[in-house]
C-alpha cells in the first residue's frame, strides 16, 4: 500500500513541475475558490485528487486491520510521519503542510527552506497509525532530538505535544537509541534508565536495525 500520488490523475497526465512551477506562490485554500487561470484549475484538481488519494488510503488500510509494523524515526520535538507537534490524536491520513522544523530538516532535498517551508505532504494521521493496538512499533532516536523529548517519551509522560506518544500504549514498542542520543540523556540527567554501555547497546541485530 504505497503512496503514488504524482502517478494519478492530473499530476500524471502533466507533471508536477507543470502543475506546480510556482511552489513559493501557491494557495493552498485553492479548493475552496475559484481558480484564475489554467495553472490555479491545475492545481485545485491536484488538491482534490490527492484529498481523495487520502481518503481511499485511510479506508483500504483500516479494512486491512491497521499498521502491523511500523519504523520510523522521531523528530526534534517528537514529530512522526510528518505529525507535527500538537497534532490532534484523531488524525487521519491528509495532506499537511509542512512545520518549520520539518521544513529545516527536508530543505536540501526541496532546493531550499523558501520552498521546503512553502510545501505540503501526505500523512499517515496519528489515529491512523494507532488503530491497531497490537501494532509492532520500533522507534528510531538520532542525538538530533531534544533531550527533554526523548526523557518524557521513554517515561511515558502524559505530554500531549509529543505526537510519537500514540504508541506508548502499547507493549510492543521498541526504542533504539543512538549512542549520541543515549549519552546526552545520561550527560544531562541520570533518572533514566537507559543502558549506556555502547557494547551492549549494538549487539548484532541492534547495529542491523539502525543501519537499515
Amino acid at each position: 500500500l504505497l503512496m503514488p500520488v504524482v502517478d494519478r490523475g492530473i499530476l500524471k497526465k502533466k507533471g508536477i513541475d507543470v502543475v506546480f512551477r510556482n511552489l513559493g506562490n501557491i494557495d493552498w485554500d485553492l479548493t475552496n475558490k475559484n481558480p484564475k487561470n489554467s495553472i490555479e484549475r491545475w492545481q485545485k484538481q491536484a488538491l482534490l485528487e490527492a484529498n481523495g488519494f487520502c481518503k481511499e488510503f485511510e479506508e483500504t488500510l483500516k479494512s486491512w486491520g491497521g499498521v502491523d509494523l511500523y519504523i520510523g524515526s522521531m523528530g526534534y520535538q517528537g514529530e512522526l510521519a510528518l505529525n507535527d507537534v500538537n497534532t490532534s490524536y484523531d488524525s487521519k491520513t491528509r495532506l499537511v503542510h509542512l512545520g518549520s522544523i520539518t521544513s529545516a530538516q527536508i530543505a536540501r532535498e526541496f532546493g531550499g527552506i523558501e520552498f521546503a517551508k512553502k510545501s505540503m505532504g501526505v500523512s499517515v494521521g496519528l489515529a491512523t497509525l494507532s488503530f491497531n493496538e497490537n501494532a509492532t512499533a520500533i522507534i528510531l532516536v538520532n542525538g538530533g532530538v531534544n533531550s527533554k523529548i526523548i526523557r518524557d517519551f521513554l517515561n511515558k509522560s502524559e505530554n500531549s505535544n509529543i505526537p510519537a506518544v500514540v504508541f506508548n500504549a502499547t507493549e510492543n514498542t521498541k526504542v533504539y537509541l543512538s549512542v549520541k542520543a543515549n549519552n546526552k540523556l545520561h550527560d544531562e540527567s541520570g533518572d533514566v534508565s537507559v543502558d549506556k554501555s555502547p557494547e551492549r547497546f549494538v549487539r548484532t541485530i541492534d547495529k542491523l536495525i539502525i543501519d537499515v
